[in-house]
């Protein structure tokens, strides 16, 4: 049996794959869909770090689930890169939300992006539709199609949250 894809974390806070998965996916021909381009919404800038959430990924209405979302990623310092992602963002004209996909999507080990966002038509709601969707699309709804990073910027944020 061979792999064809893999589904990792990955986003602006949690890069960890680029060292070791990312170089062989490339090197095997394997698929890489990214899950969680924008850290359980963190990467939206809609939180703060002293808040507690009612609602969302990160409240206690969702119980264990919430809590590993909150243990994952409510940390100052993940607030304090979102912070520099959003200053990045607004030096750009560009929504946060659309520069940390944009950059989850200019890694050349990324043939896919993953969104769990409730589908809009009913076409969409097939099983089969469901959860997965094409670069093409997730590229369209992050804007990607007409926002391009440029390399000096993305080694900027490469390096500065290595």
């Amino acid at each position: 049996m061979r792999f064809v894809s893999a589904q990792p974390r990955y986003n602006l806070l949690f890069r960890e794959v680029e060292r070791e998965l990312f170089p062989l996916a490339q090197e095997e021909g394997l698929a890489v869909i990214a899950f969680n381009p924008l850290a359980g919404g963190l990467l939206t800038g809609k939180y703060k770090h002293g808040d507690t959430p009612e609602k969302g990924r990160f409240s206690a209405e969702l119980g264990g689930f919430g809590q590993m979302y909150h243990a994952r990623y409510w940390h100052e310092r993940e607030f304090e890169t979102v912070a520099r992602v959003q200053e990045i963002a607004k030096q750009d004209g560009t929504p946060i939300t659309t520069l940390s996909v944009a950059w989850v999507l200019a890694n050349p080990a990324i043939t896919f992006g993953h969104s769990w966002r409730k589908p809009r038509r009913a076409a969409d709601r097939h099983p089969s539709r469901r959860g997965l969707q094409t670069r093409q699309r997730i590229e369209n709804e992050a804007g990607r199609s007409q926002h391009r990073i440029p390399q000096g910027r993305r080694r900027e944020v490469r390096k500065r949250w290595r």
